[in-house]
């Protein structure tokens, strides 16, 4: 590497932790985003985007509510409308996104509108929201990606690496909810809690009966995708749990991981495969939306932006959804929660090789599994009470359904009848 790469190499990675760092704020806001795979009512066949009834004449219909649409190539792949934004993801799942808000109430009012808006367009069309972390009546590999560039390129680099790509591009769903942070300290504080927790949530959230077209066999379909998936952008961050960690380190780690896609100043894309984004970048200074799609392209349990991003959940059914969201608010935006939790975790020894560990468990043995020298339905009810003390007595109350999965040691995956089966599987 020349000097003038050397001085390139530290200006880009002091511009992503700037970049990061500009999102420090004394707001206590949420996010959302909400993933919803559509299936077919008569026989929970998949949905496809184009054809009739198809995903882009859903979003042809909503676009009179979301007016702003986002297309490539002459076809509609998202709308936007006040503070909420319908995205697809690669195999055209439906994703709706809002925020910030600042009470559950608020969150759930906007789930409700979108709904209002969508369900009588899927019940014309004969359509409905599998309200699942994983697909169930199709492997990943039969369902289509949708027309966006990005994705046809993610999914050539990642189907070199294995099945788990396609899994995760294709077949998974998710809900993830964003946070505030008022500093880098803050930040980092609440980056390692979300890592620490990520095991217990991804339990707690655990709704993957069927993973590609059979029983699930295991606990925790998507954390069991994510270690498979490209290991190396989805870990925890190295020396995450190092007292020196910062924004520079995090920003050092996305800089060196492959950029798959190389954008254009024009907005074009073109494959990039396993050439990282230093090389991408290293006779040139990124600007924001390079930033942006660099720090896109690591997929953490927690995530740096411009905020936090909290990604174990699984889809959930909205009064668990909601729960959830009450929970992450709870707990993270309550400074002595923030810090009576780390320092519990600190004591049991968390780090990256024991959080790896009590994945493993908890994937193996569920609610009999091992986290931390614990059982999970321990530091559960720990993170519940906490979570009750930071919330109002209002918001309290959404709470309710997932504690008592927490109370019964039992995960919604384990909870569906022998019907639901057979209407996604028929005998399989």
């Amino acid at each position: 590497m020349t000097q003038a790469e050397q001085a390139i190499y530290r200006e880009n990675i002091e511009r992503i932790a700037g970049y990061i760092a500009s999102g420090c704020k004394q707001s206590q806001c949420l996010g959302v985003e909400f993933e919803n795979i559509l299936v077919h009512k008569a026989d929970g066949s998949p949905v496809a985007y184009d054809g009739p009834h198809g995903v882009e004449q859903i979003l042809e219909r909503l676009s009179a509510t979301y007016p702003e649409k986002t297309c490539q190539d002459g076809h509609v792949l998202g709308l936007q409308g006040g503070n909420a934004t319908i995205t697809l993801e690669p195999a055209a799942c439906l994703e709706y996104s809002a925020g910030p808000f600042t009470t559950i109430d608020q969150v759930k009012d906007s789930l409700e509108q979108f709904r209002a808006t969508l369900d009588p367009i899927l019940d014309e069309f004969g359509l409905e929201i599998a309200d699942l972390g994983y697909h169930p009546s199709a492997c990943a590999q039969e369902l289509s990606l949708i027309p966006k560039k990005r994705y046809e390129a993610m999914s050539r680099y990642l189907g070199e690496i294995g099945p788990y790509g396609a899994c995760m591009m294709r077949g998974s769903a998710s809900l993830q909810v964003s946070l505030d942070y008022t500093s880098e300290e803050d930040a980092i504080k609440k980056l390692r809690l979300v890592d620490t927790l990520a095991p217990l949530l991804s339990l707690l959230c655990d709704n993957s009966p069927i993973f590609e077209k059979k029983r699930a066999h295991q606990h925790m379909v998507r954390t069991l995708i994510w270690k498979n998936y490209d290991p190396a952008r989805c870990m925890v961050i190295p020396h995450t749990f190092d007292d020196s960690f910062g924004f520079r380190d995090y920003a050092e780690f996305a800089y060196n991981q492959a950029a798959i896609i190389a954008p254009h100043s024009d907005g074009s894309w073109s494959y990039a495969g396993s050439t990282t984004f230093a090389q991408l970048y290293r006779d040139r200074l990124m600007e924001d939306a390079d930033i942006e799609h660099a720090l896109s392209m690591i997929f953490p349990d927690g995530r740096l932006k411009r905020f936090l991003e909290i990604r174990p959940a699984d889809a959930l059914p909205k009064p668990y959804a909601l729960a959830y969201v009450a929970l992450l608010k709870g707990v993270f935006y309550n400074e002595d929660n923030l810090d009576e939790l780390s320092a519990a975790f600190a004591r049991a020894h968390v780090n990256e090789e024991r959080i790896a560990k009590a994945k493993e468990s908890l994937m193996s043995k569920g609610y009999d599994g091992c986290a931390y020298d614990r059982r999970p339905a321990e530091w559960l009810e720990m993170v519940f009470e906490a979570a009750q003390r930071g919330l109002s007595e209002e918001e309290a109350v959404y709470l309710a359904p997932l504690h008592d999965l927490v109370c019964q040691e039992q995960t919604l995956a384990q909870r569906y009848p022998e019907d639901f089966y057979t209407h996604y599987l028929g005998l399989r």
